[in-house]
């Protein structure tokens, strides 16, 4: 997919009408690329980009005679990047499917400032959670980046005492523990160690 979708000479940026036109429908609309490409300006996004944010969160399997399904492989990481994309085009709220680790996701950034307010609700069969995004009185967003640290394939757990700091405390680390998901300065204080689930700053 990579290849087919490699820019042209003359062309670095491809549009959103072209760059949907080029990825498999049946890829669109199960990942739901198609709300989150109109969401973007030609000149934010590009098929590279898309593909590479997308294939962070999504894999192909196949089984037996049933379509070829998507699988949310890192919801987390599905979560940051959104909330990423959402910071660098100004938009005031993002949505996600919902799920009880991202409430509490949520309800650590809300607790520590980095957004306004976070609501879950159903849509058909689904909770999707809406997270209201904050800014300063420039509109500049609160959260600068978002790094994903314990990944599927690579957990990153720490003790209590080597909990890291981000940015010698101006960031926040977010740890899951026994006791639920909380900030390494909670934990610390609590003396909790966990996996630490991402970096935010």
């Amino acid at each position: 997919m990579s290849r087919k979708l490699k820019s042209q000479p003359g062309s670095s940026r491809q549009t959103v009408a072209g760059l949907m036109q080029r990825i498999p429908k049946s890829l669109i609309w199960r990942v739901g690329l198609v709300r989150e490409l109109q969401d973007f300006s030609p000149w934010q996004l590009t098929a590279k980009t898309a593909i590479q944010e997308t294939a962070l969160a999504t894999r192909y399997r196949t089984r037996g005679r049933r379509n070829t399904v998507m699988t949310m492989t890192d919801p987390i990481a599905d979560m940051l990047t959104r909330i990423r994309n959402a910071n660098i085009v100004s938009h005031e709220v993002v949505e996600m499917p919902s799920s009880k680790l991202k409430v509490e996701l949520a309800k650590v950034l809300k607790e520590e400032g980095y957004i306004t307010d976070y609501t879950e609700k159903e849509v058909g069969k689904f909770k999707v959670l809406s997270i209201t995004l904050k800014y300063d009185e420039t509109h500049k967003p609160v959260i600068s980046n978002l790094k994903r640290i314990s990944k599927t394939g690579l957990r990153v757990y720490s003790k209590a005492k080597d909990l890291p700091q981000v940015f010698g405390g101006l960031g926040i680390a977010i740890i899951s523990t026994s006791k639920g998901l909380m900030t390494d300065r909670k934990a610390r204080k609590e003396k909790l160690g966990g996996e630490v689930i991402c970096y935010v700053w």
